[in-house]
C-alpha cells in the first residue's frame, strides 16, 4: 500500500491525488491523508464481507436505532435506482466513523442488475450529519466497471472520508493518477449527477465517479465537462470506468 494526499483548496473545483509523506510527517492545512491499496491488492486486504441484512455498527459512536433507520432507508432508495443489491456488504477493516486520520473508509454495497457489469456504491454518506451537501443534497459515491475490478471500489471507499471534509459536486474532476493501475490511460475522475431521490424525506443522490483520460481532464478543466460527459455517453463508455481505453475527447 502507499500513502496519497487529496490536495484540494476549499472552493477549488478540481482536486489532485498525489504522493505525500507517511504517518508522522507534517501535513499542510486542508490536506487529507488516506491509504489507497495498490492495483494488485485483493478485496480481503481492505474489506470483510457480511450479509447485506447484517451491517456492522459501533455501539458507542452510533445510536443503533437511528443508524439502522438510515441504513434501511438508504438501501431501499438505492435499490429503487440500481435494482436488488448483492447479498453481501463490503466492510472496511478500519470503519468509516473512526475518521480519515487512521484510514477509516466507507462500507460498500454491490449491484449487478442495473448495467452489464458491476456497480459499487459507498454506504455511509447519506444521513451523515457533517457531510457538506452538494447540488444533490446528501449523496453516495458510485463507480461502475465491466468486470469485478477492485481498484475503483477501493478508491471511492477511501474518497468518502474526504467528502466529509470537502464538498464534491457534479461536473468537478479529481486527478487520481497515483492510485490507478500501472499503465492506465484513465487517470482522473469526472463526477456526474447519476440519480436523485429522497431518503427519509431528505434530498439525496448518486455521484458517479467515472474514469477519464488526461486529454478529457484538460477539456473538463477548460470548462467543457458537459461536452466530455456527452462524448462518454455517445461512445458507450458511460457509466463505466475502463482503466485502459482511448480518449473520446481529442
Amino acid at each position: 500500500m502507499h500513502y496519497v494526499a487529496f490536495n484540494l483548496e476549499e472552493g477549488d473545483a478540481h482536486a489532485s491525488l498525489s504522493q505525500c509523506c507517511p504517518p508522522g510527517g507534517l501535513m499542510k492545512r486542508r490536506q487529507f491523508v488516506s491509504l489507497i491499496a495498490s492495483a494488485s491488492a485483493l478485496p480481503a486486504c481492505l474489506f470483510a464481507q457480511t450479509p447485506v441484512g447484517a451491517p456492522m455498527t459501533d455501539p458507542v459512536e452510533n445510536d443503533d436505532d437511528d443508524w439502522k433507520l438510515w441504513w434501511d432507508a438508504r438501501l431501499q432508495a438505492l435499490e429503487r435506482v440500481l435494482g436488488k443489491s448483492e447479498e453481501i456488504v463490503g466492510h472496511a477493516l478500519v470503519p468509516f466513523y473512526m475518521g480519515s486520520d487512521v484510514g477509516g473508509a466507507a462500507d460498500l454495497l454491490y449491484f449487478r442488475k442495473h448495467v452489464a457489469g458491476s456497480i459499487s456504491v459507498t454506504a455511509d454518506l447519506i444521513g451523515y450529519d457533517t457531510l457538506p451537501r452538494n447540488a444533490q443534497g446528501f449523496y453516495e459515491l458510485m463507480i461502475c466497471h465491466r468486470d469485478d475490478d477492485v481498484v475503483g471500489p477501493n478508491i471511492i471507499s477511501r474518497l468518502a472520508s474526504y467528502a466529509v471534509r470537502v464538498r464534491l459536486q457534479p461536473g468537478e474532476t479529481m486527478d487520481i493518477s497515483s492510485a490507478v493501475p500501472t499503465g492506465a490511460t484513465t487517470t482522473a475522475f469526472l463526477f456526474c449527477d447519476y440519480a436523485r431521490f429522497k431518503v427519509r424525506e431528505q434530498e439525496a443522490g448518486l455521484l458517479l465517479c467515472i474514469g477519464i483520460t488526461q486529454s478529457e481532464l484538460s477539456r473538463c478543466r477548460a470548462g467543457h465537462a458537459e461536452f466530455v460527459e456527452a462524448q462518454l455517453r455517445s461512445t458507450g463508455v458511460f457509466p463505466f470506468t475502463d482503466w485502459y481505453r482511448a480518449s473520446v475527447a481529442k
